[in-house]
């Protein structure tokens, strides 16, 4: 969730026209609008399988 949150105001700032000469903070708002949301995807992973595994025994 946080992953996605903090993607999403990397937007709004890319959005905004932060640096916009292209300077590291506009970089740095491009990594992290892809990166939040694949950190946050990989780190449930582990938390989507087991939840997942134990609904597919109890049926």
């Amino acid at each position: 969730m946080y992953g996605f949150g903090l993607g999403f105001l990397a937007v709004c700032l890319i959005v905004a026209g932060v640096d916009s000469d292209g300077g590291p903070l506009l970089s740095m708002c491009f990594v992290t609008t892809v990166g939040g949301p694949v950190v946050s995807l990989l780190l449930i992973q582990r938390l989507r399988t087991t939840y997942l595994r134990r609904l597919a025994q109890q049926t």
